[in-house]
């Protein structure tokens, strides 16, 4: 399955959209997705769950409709899911996570609908969805009896807040981007966490950090940073050598600058294709369930027929006696 951009204005008229379903709710307000589906019918589709960006705090489902469309082009199915945004007096840990979680299990459960394949499924995020994206890839759905998903896809995000607090504590330089942006991206992790990050408890700097989840059941992950920018590199690396250590397949990719994410899809659309194509599983061949179904059979009729010859053999005497 290949993953090309193409022109906006193609893509726009050739891939349906279904905007603003709704998947939950919180404090009687909807959550709401949007469904960009290939242009062409499909079955057994791989699919993506993308998490926009924003500190926690800001941005919109709508800001993912650039991958949204370019991956339906390519023929995936992609959801992109609004979630509760934070502020200083309503923390978005773990709510934001446990959203993302019900928005997964949600596709899950609409599967047959939007002919996808379960054991197909991806998350996607940057900065602050990139985050959401390593949480659940980490976490899994949050509940039993759903798939997890197949690999995750992370850029510029906030993988190990335990380590952005321990730096903050011991005076950290600020990056080059300015002390501005860097104090910026500390306020709104403190609104994430709910607390004053000097006095976070580990604990739950632990529970909120996605190193501190991975194990050797993780999926694979491709992550990306620049190196200079507001996420330190660091982050990426933490994670890297996280899933490393539980021999979890990864690529990490590093550019050179102060970009917070790639500059543009296309410094990232070959590595994450070859990424995806290597660790999501292909799609089945069509008719493929009726063939285990006959295979099935067939063995079940033949274990059958030699235990009625056996019981028969042990029925009768032995003629050589």
């Amino acid at each position: 399955m290949t993953w090309v951009p193409v022109p906006a204005a193609l893509a726009a008229a050739a891939v349906r959209v279904e905007p603003g379903v709704t998947y939950g709710e919180h404090d009687g307000q909807a959550l709401r997705l949007d469904v960009y589906l290939p242009p062409a019918p499909g079955r057994d589709r791989a699919a993506a769950l993308l998490i926009h960006g924003g500190g926690w705090s800001q941005g919109d489902k709508s800001d993912e409709r650039a991958v949204g469309e370019t991956m339906a082009q390519s023929g995936w199915v992609a959801f992109a899911i609004g979630y509760t945004l934070d502020s200083p007096s309503r923390p978005g840990y773990p709510l934001q996570v446990e959203e993302c979680q019900a928005a997964l299990r949600w596709v899950e459960q609409h599967a047959h609908r939007f002919h996808i394949d379960v054991h197909r499924l991806v998350v996607y995020g940057g900065s602050a969805g990139g985050y959401l994206a390593a949480m659940v890839a980490t976490l899994g759905p949050g509940r039993p009896g759903y798939a997890p998903v197949a690999a995750a896809v992370s850029l510029s995000a906030p993988l190990d807040p335990a380590l952005l607090v321990q730096e903050y504590r011991a005076g950290a330089p600020c990056r080059p981007t300015g002390c501005a942006v860097t104090y910026t991206a500390l306020n709104h992790l403190s609104w994430f966490l709910g607390c004053p990050l000097r006095r976070c408890a580990a604990a739950l700097l632990s529970a909120a950090s996605p190193v501190d989840h991975v194990t050797n059941r993780t999926p694979p992950f491709f992550l990306y940073n620049s190196a200079d920018e507001v996420i330190p590199a660091s982050q990426a690396t933490a994670m890297e050598a996280a899933l490393r250590r539980e021999g979890v397949p990864v690529q990490l990719m590093v550019l050179p600058g102060e970009s917070h994410g790639p500059p543009s899809l296309l410094d990232v659309k070959l590595p994450i294709t070859s990424f995806l194509a290597a660790h999501v599983p292909p799609a089945p061949p069509p008719g493929h369930v009726w063939r285990w179904v006959v295979a099935g059979a067939a063995t079940l009729a033949v274990v059958t027929a030699l235990l009625v010859l056996g019981l028969r053999r042990r029925r009768q005497p032995n003629a050589l006696l």
